[in-house]
């Protein structure tokens, strides 16, 4: 579950002046939401794009303020940071039941595309829900993200220890006006554009060379 809204980051929905300053109203068929006002923008657009697809809302659930239930933790609901949509045909199912929802095959994509977590992806599906998860880079069940394989930047002293050395203690250091980490490329680079020394290209050279190729 996305959970992003808290007292400590959007402030205490049991407040008057809260609620004055927060809210604010969505719809779409006849149906209205009252929801969080930053999350307004993603809700709409998801509720449009769901439209267009002909699915019809008969029966809309946004802020309320009240726990999980068998919780003492304010639902997402508490701040209208998330919406129900025609709970009688996608109901909360528990207990391992599986999934009942007459909603879109493709509603957990349409759902993402505006930030949204869909509760038919949960462990107990709760398919009526819908749950902004914050903005940012935060990913749901049905965003893969490919994990970054690109290496860590190279550390000069890890990998050519000793390479003070060269050419007179400490004249790579003074020579090669470089940060902490930095790739092969940039160190050929330095050799090859005449960073270093001409007297210590040499052995540096072959040290490189040594290491990768």
């Amino acid at each position: 579950m996305a959970n992003w809204a808290n007292i400590a980051n959007a402030g205490d929905p049991r407040s008057a002046a809260w609620q004055a300053q927060n809210l604010s109203n969505v719809g779409v068929g006849g149906q209205n939401w009252q929801v969080y006002a930053p999350a307004a923008q993603s809700f709409q657009g998801f509720l449009n794009e769901l439209a267009g697809t002909g699915y019809v809302p008969r029966s809309s659930g946004g802020y309320n303020v009240r726990n999980i239930a068998g919780s003492d933790r304010l639902s997402q609901h508490s701040w209208g940071n998330a919406i129900d949509i025609n709970a009688a045909t996608n109901p909360h199912v528990k207990n391992g039941g599986g999934l009942q929802t007459d909603l879109p095959q493709n509603v957990g994509q349409l759902a993402a595309k505006y930030g949204l977590e869909w509760g038919g992806y949960w462990k107990n599906p709760d398919a009526m829900h819908f749950e902004w998860k914050g903005g940012g880079n935060q990913r749901g069940a049905d965003t893969p993200q490919t994990e970054n394989l690109s290496p860590p930047p190279l550390s000069m002293a890890k990998l050519m220890p000793g390479i003070g050395d060269l050419g007179g203690g400490g004249g790579y250091q003074r020579a090669m006006p470089f940060e902490e980490g930095f790739g092969p490329q940039q160190f050929m680079q330095g050799i090859l554009g005449g960073t270093l020394k001409q007297d210590m290209r040499a052995a540096v050279a072959k040290r490189v060379l040594g290491l990768f190729i």
